[in-house]
């Protein structure tokens, strides 16, 4: 299963949230309720940073993916952002994939960036100023 980038973000009623005080991390209007009880944060992954909520099992903390939660994506899937912003939340740009289904996207975007002198994966997408772009619910 390939899909192909979307340019602009899918369309539709989403809260901006801003964390730490740079990061934009957008969601539906429809899931807030999955939303607002946690406290979320940002977590740097190797290539892109993520919303996160910490939650505790056992004695130990973790930590657990907004993407993942909305998305309710089980152990054996992954869950890839259409769009490859990976703070932009929203349904329209998830989707739950196999592991193998997930490495074939990534590897199609490499292949392709590397003919086309695109952007990389390591490239951060998502940390534009925030006076670009306007802030708050929408």
């Amino acid at each position: 299963m390939i899909m192909k980038r979307e340019q602009e973000p899918p369309s539709g009623a989403y809260v901006e949230l801003v964390l730490k005080g740079q990061f934009r991390v957008l969601y539906d209007t429809d899931d807030q309720h999955l939303i607002t009880p946690y406290k979320w944060t940002i977590k740097k992954s190797a290539h892109c940073y993520y919303a996160v909520k910490r939650r505790y099992k056992s004695s130990e903390a973790n930590t657990a993916k907004m993407h993942r939660h909305i998305m309710q994506t089980p152990p054996n899937l992954e869950c890839h952002h259409i769009n490859y912003n990976s703070l932009d939340n929203r349904r329209a740009n998830l989707v739950n994939l196999t592991p193998s289904e997930h490495r074939e996207i990534h590897r199609a975007k490499r292949i392709s960036a590397s003919t086309w002198g695109g952007l990389s994966p390591q490239t951060p997408r998502n940390l534009e100023p925030l006076n670009n772009q306007g802030g708050g619910k929408k």
